[in-house]
This record gives structure tokens, C-alpha cells and sequence, in this order.
């Protein structure tokens, strides 16, 4: 159920039963659906970087939200995807917009929404203006290691469980979870609530 202001997220469970391990938020998303324990990724990192937890002995059962996502290509496919930490788009070191759709918050070792929680209802979407300097583009990815790049007048960061948007450059990247999607036009990006169980 998707956390509340004030409220206790998770629930203790006698063990971790049959979670799957896995290494990194791609893999996660491969599994939703199911109760995963996180090796890595900016998910884990999202939580705290907990430890891994053993199979045995008492556990928290945390709901996560997961983003479907759907790429249409530029010679007509369409590509269905999830993800549980982010869909960016752009190169925050090169020139041109940059989108990022966050539902953990965190993009490697970049806290890039500080208020994103991976489960209560909506994800964050940092914007990137093109006509930010690349002085300031610098800065900004600086202060984005705690978060305090925020705020600017070329950033905005915007709430939403629906985002949709466009390919605007010859060289503008797509990641999904950190994989690569070449020829895209387009993106849309939905949320979907409780997608996935972390087990910590």
C-alpha cells in the first residue's frame, strides 16, 4: 500500500522466504511482481544501503513503486519497459535539455531529487533547461552529490505518476535503469504503485 505522511512503511516478516537476489536496479525491474533482496543499485541506495539481509531470522517487507515504461522508436516500434529507479534522457555534461523521471531520488552516487520516496504514489521529474551554461551544468552535477544543487532557474523538479515527453536532440541518450535505448522519439512513463517487494 503506498505510504502516507506519518506513517510506518513496511511490515516485519518471520523470514525472507524465496526472495530473489539481485545485483542492480535493471534486474530488480526485470522481477516485478516478485520479493526481491537488493545487492545494489540506486534503489538499495535509496533505502540506505542495508546490508544483505541473511534468509533466516526476522525481516521488513517494504512495497516499492515501479515505472512502466513505453519508448516509441523512431522506425515505429514501440518498446515496453519497467524500472524502479529512474528514465533519463539527455547529458547532464553536454548541451540540450535533460529529462529524469526519478522514483528513488538517486542517479549513482547523485542525490538528484531529494524528496523522491520509492513508494508513495508519484515520482519526481527533474527538468534541465538547454539554455543552462555548462558553468552551471557543472556546478549543479557538484552540488548534486548531496543534493543541493536545488533550486535554479534552469532545474525544476515537478511531482507526477504520468510524464510524457520527446526526443529533442540528434544526441540526446535514453537510460532506462541505467540500460541504454538507441533511436527513440518518444517516452512515456507511468506509475505504477506497489510494482515490487524489497525485503531488508
Amino acid at each position: 500500500m503506498t505510504i502516507r505522511p506519518g506513517e510506518d512503511w513496511g511490515r516485519r516478516v518471520p523470514d525472507a522466504g524465496t526472495s530473489e537476489r539481485v545485483s542492480d536496479d535493471a534486474a530488480a525491474a526485470r522481477l516485478r511482481g516478485s520479493r526481491v533482496i537488493l545487492e545494489g543499485g540506486d534503489l538499495h541506495r535509496s533505502l540506505g544501503s542495508p546490508a544483505v539481509p541473511s534468509r533466516r531470522g526476522e525481516h521488513t517487507e517494504l512495497d516499492v513503486d515501479v515505472l512502466d515504461v513505453r519508448v516509441e522508436m523512431r522506425d515505429g516500434r514501440t518498446v515496453e519497459m519497467s524500472a524502479v529507479s529512474s528514465v533519463v534522457s539527455g547529458r547532464w555534461n553536454g548541451g540540450g535539455r535533460v529529462v529524469a523521471v526519478l522514483n528513488t531520488g538517486f542517479l549513482g552516487r547523485r542525490n538528484l531529487a531529494p524528496r523522491a520516496h520509492p513508494n508513495d504514489g508519484v515520482f519526481e521529474v527533474l527538468t534541465m533547461s538547454a539554455s543552462m551554461s555548462r558553468r552551471e551544468r557543472r556546478e549543479a552535477w557538484r552540488r548534486s552529490l548531496t543534493g543541493s544543487h536545488l533550486p535554479h532557474p534552469d532545474l525544476s523538479v515537478v511531482r507526477a505518476a504520468s510524464w510524457t515527453w520527446e526526443r529533442t536532440g540528434p544526441i540526446d541518450p535514453l537510460r532506462i535503469d541505467g540500460r541504454v535505448v538507441r533511436g527513440w522519439r518518444r517516452v512515456v512513463v507511468d506509475l505504477h504503485p506497489d510494482g515490487l517487494v524489497v525485503v531488508v
